[in-house]
């Protein structure tokens, strides 16, 4: 996330650009979620399937925990966001 340009009060605009605070971080942990493979090379045509393990043990409070793994490809294709959400009705289960 960026902050591209903006103004402090009219008529003085500022043509800077920053990353909030807490928004510079490269990656987070997730600690509830985890993955099979983190990173994978595939030939043309060749599928992968990835499993996604959600483990509520270590979390101390109920709610709904929501996490996006970044997804990075050297191909010419985007890849989709692929959300992954977790409800803890008690917590520790």
């Amino acid at each position: 996330m960026y902050r591209v340009g903006g103004t402090t009060h009219l008529p003085n605009v500022v043509s800077t650009a920053q990353v909030p605070q807490g928004y510079d971080q490269i990656e987070w942990d997730v600690s509830w979620l985890s993955e099979s493979a983190r990173q994978l090379t595939l030939k043309p045509g060749q599928k992968a399937t990835i499993s996604v393990t959600l483990d509520a043990s270590g979390l101390t409070e109920p709610g709904s925990y929501t996490a996006t793994p970044e997804q990075s490809t050297d191909t010419p294709y985007t890849l989709a966001p692929l959300p992954v959400s977790l409800r803890v009705t008690t917590a520790g289960s």
